[in-house]
């Protein structure tokens, strides 16, 4: 047992010792297969440094009424697989900062109440709405997004964000309808 540290310490320098590699090279995705990403290891995100994609979107369902929108939002499938949505979201403030649990579909009222799941975007939503929104005294503030319709999960209705731009307030008003990712014509 006296040199029991030594296996633990001896896997730990081959994962994280020096390995002469370029620390911007691509990189195998181990869980999908033989897919890669570059990762830039100077700002820690796999995330590229242009604002959203370079998708192209064409207007879908109008944000309200909230029912028929989650039927539109479910039917968004692509052979069996969710399609690139990109929707206003609005993040109410509360005592802790920004709320993704209470995202709303665009500025109505009685818009639907989503969960924004960020956790593919590296700078989470709360903390780029804390930055972008400093300056405002709005109980709000508000992002186009791209996502993904997770629909009903265990905490109620979600999307997975992948990218979010701001949405300045004087624009807010006419954001009132959802857009999913059309045909590339290639």
């Amino acid at each position: 047992m006296k040199h029991a540290w030594c296996l633990p310490a001896l896997i730990w320098a081959a994962a994280c010792g020096k390995s002469g590699h370029d620390p911007k090279a691509a990189v195998d995705n181990p869980i999908g297969g033989g897919s890669q990403a570059v990762v830039d290891h100077g700002s820690g995100s796999m995330n590229p440094k242009t604002p959203g994609s370079k998708s192209t979107f064409v207007r879908g369902a109008s944000l309200t009424p909230a029912d028929k929108l989650v039927t539109w939002l479910d039917s968004q499938q692509l052979d069996g697989k969710p399609r690139l949505l990109r929707l206003p979201i609005v993040l109410p403030k509360g005592p802790g900062g920004y709320d993704i649990s209470k995202a709303r579909l665009g500025p109505a009222a009685d818009a639907l109440e989503v969960y924004a799941n960020d956790a593919s975007l590296g700078v989470g939503l709360g903390d780029r709405a804390r930055q972008a929104c400093k300056d405002s005294n709005a109980p709000t503030c508000a992002f186009w997004v791209e996502a993904y319709w997770k629909g009903k999960q265990l905490g109620g209705l979600e999307i997975d964000v992948k990218t979010a731009d701001v949405l300045p307030a004087d624009q807010l008003a006419g954001a009132t309808f959802a857009e999913v990712e059309g045909e590339s014509g290639n």
